[in-house]
């Protein structure tokens, strides 16, 4: 017969029941298989490509483009050659300066020709690291006809993954309706996108962080893209993809920012 102190270590301590070796060994396989799924899912997890969050107003309404220009730096000169591939010949039709860090001096100017020697279309002064000031026109001829606009960095830290800007659009000129000739402001902005539907296959087949969508923040509207070159070729910095029609002086401020970003990223 158990004592009462038996007993009373009994209630309140009851008696320890080792596991079996087999129950051990089960238990251990379940453990197993149960960690090396769950490190085959991360695994997966780390290995599939980053994409990032697109907005949800981001669309693209054709996949044709309008337009299409390679940009190409020049040997021995930190210029940009601005072609048009749309045509069966192809044509230089821009040309960006970037004299690089002089003071005094327009970050990148862009000229109608192939060379600096042609006609000023716009230039860009990089005020400081997440600021650009551009404008359309020639300042040393017309400074007074040339309307300076802010193009802003809006990524945290030092990432450039956002470029917010505005810019007064003189219309259309083979617009049918007279309202859509009318000068209007429109926001725009240059967003980082890895979407492979951005690619172009004669450029990458890759995505790469380093392509920018253009899309207008009125009505959602994606203008343009541009997908930057391969890393192997030294020259070519990329192409410049648009996919909606532009008025002339619109499609030059698309260029003249397109490079200016394309020169701070080769800055940084």
């Amino acid at each position: 017969m158990e004592s009462a102190c038996q007993k009373s270590y009994s209630h309140y301590y009851p008696p320890i029941i080792t596991p079996s070796i087999e129950q051990q060994v089960n238990r251990a396989e379940r453990h197993f298989d149960q960690h090396s799924s769950e490190h085959s899912r991360r695994r997966k997890e780390w290995a599939a490509p980053k994409i990032p969050h697109q907005l949800a107003s981001a669309k693209l309404s054709s996949r044709s483009t309008v337009k299409t220009v390679a940009f190409h730096r020049k040997p021995f000169c930190s210029g940009i050659l601005i072609w048009n591939v749309n045509l069966s010949s192809e044509t230089v039709e821009y040309f960006a300066s970037c004299p690089g860090r002089k003071r005094n001096m327009p970050a990148v100017t862009l000229h109608s020709g192939t060379d600096d020697t042609s006609p000023v279309l716009g230039t860009a002064h990089f005020r400081c690291s997440h600021q650009t000031i551009f404008g359309i026109g020639d300042p040393k001829t017309d400074p007074n006809g040339v309307v300076w606009e802010q193009m802003q960095s809006s990524s945290r830290w030092l990432g450039r993954r956002r470029f917010k800007f505005e810019f007064t659009d003189r219309g259309k000129s083979n617009a049918v309706d007279s309202r859509s000739s009318l000068p209007s402001r429109r926001h725009l902005r240059w967003q980082r996108t890895v979407d492979p539907a951005d690619s172009a296959d004669n450029v990458t087949a890759k995505p790469s962080t380093r392509n920018y969508r253009l899309t207008d923040q009125g009505d959602g509207k994606v203008l343009a893209v541009f997908v930057m070159g391969d890393l192997n070729s030294v020259r070519k910095e990329g192409e410049l993809r648009v996919l909606q029609w532009l008025s002339p002086s619109l499609e030059m401020a698309v260029i003249l920012t397109c490079a200016s970003i394309s020169e701070r990223l080769r800055r940084d």
